[in-house]
């Protein structure tokens, strides 16, 4: 049945940027979350990765410090690594490394010989060490060597900045989650299985103090960041999160209206010098984000119902006729 979407399917707040665009390209977004990341998001990843769970690091990411090859070889490698032969080493037949090289030749397209390519990987050292490289990395994500010292730049940029080394790692005393997931109920829209994770959820329970903390990676300047938070609308994640807070805190029996709530965005700059920047939040922003997540809901709340998505809500409510407004906000 339609409505057990509403039990089976999650929504976040990336999911509801992929609704702004289209409903299709939310259900594509739903369909592909697997993808590999682009190098960039790799980079932020790991960034968060090594700051909120650093014993995880070596499992989730590998630094490549050799040189990567042509990208035909490089190409032709990856095809190897990924159609090669279940048995290893001598096990393999001369069928199975016939059928392996030639294949891989063919997905590379290379106009030489799959004999000499064969016959130049096995004789380079460079290309079997990348080989060797990709092979251990299996199930990782591989990084560069640069990506790696701009990783270590930023850690070491936040742990050299006083508000975001308190509070990336301080507040010992207090309650502290890291990548904390929370499936909760939005107060307008209950039917939604609404999905956040949070980089680092503070309670500190004397006080009565929320506080929460997201990382951001940019390539660009920390002091800039203003451009990335208007066009990501980085403002109505945060608005999300505030709303999982006071979610969280009642499932907590706690009453919300007694905290204070305070959302913090640690920004720092990939660029290897690991520039960062501590930015609050602020209420008007919060409230303009709630408003534009509301929008988005009751939209999604037709799709849902629907189960149309091959255009938007006023496609099939006015006939497939869609209104021009320098007024619309989504």
């Amino acid at each position: 049945m339609i409505n057990e979407r509403y039990e089976t399917e999650t929504v976040s707040n990336s999911g509801l940027g992929a609704l702004s665009i289209s409903p299709m390209t939310y259900r594509r977004y739903k369909d592909n979350q697997n993808q590999e990341s682009a190098s960039f998001f790799n980079v932020g990843s790991a960034v968060h990765c090594k700051v909120l769970e650093p014993k995880e690091f070596n499992d989730r990411f590998i630094i490549m410090n050799i040189e990567t090859p042509s990208p035909m070889y490089e190409a032709y490698i990856k095809a190897l690594i990924r159609t090669r032969p279940a048995e290893a080493g001598d096990m393999i037949s001369q069928m199975q490394l016939s059928s392996w090289i030639i294949n891989a030749h063919a997905e590379s397209g290379f106009k030489w010989s799959s004999d000499k390519v064969w016959e130049n990987f096995n004789n380079d050292p460079k290309l079997k060490g990348y080989y060797d490289i990709l092979l251990k990395a299996e199930g990782k994500v591989v990084l560069s060597e640069s990506d790696g010292k701009a990783i270590d730049a930023c850690v070491e940029g936040i742990k050299s900045h006083a508000k975001a080394s308190e509070l990336l790692y301080g507040h010992l005393l207090s309650t502290t989650n890291n990548e904390q997931e929370v499936i909760w109920r939005h107060p307008k829209f209950p039917k939604f299985k609404m999905k956040s994770i949070f980089d680092r959820l503070i309670v500190n329970t004397a006080k009565k103090q929320v506080i929460l903390v997201d990382i951001k990676s940019t390539s660009k300047s920390v002091y800039d960041f203003k451009y990335s938070y208007k066009t990501y609308k980085y403002y109505r994640q945060m608005a999300l999160y505030r709303q999982a807070v006071i979610w969280y805190l009642q499932d907590q029996k706690l009453n919300p209206s007694e905290w204070t709530i305070n959302v913090y965005m640690v920004v720092t700059q990939t660029n290897g010098y690991g520039t960062t920047a501590v930015y609050e939040v602020c209420e008007k922003d919060l409230l303009l984000g709630e408003q534009e997540a509301e929008l988005l809901l009751n939209r999604m709340t037709f799709h849902f119902d629907s189960d149309l998505w091959e255009h938007p809500m006023e496609y099939y409510t006015s006939d497939g006729i869609l209104t021009l407004s320098l007024d619309a906000d989504i």
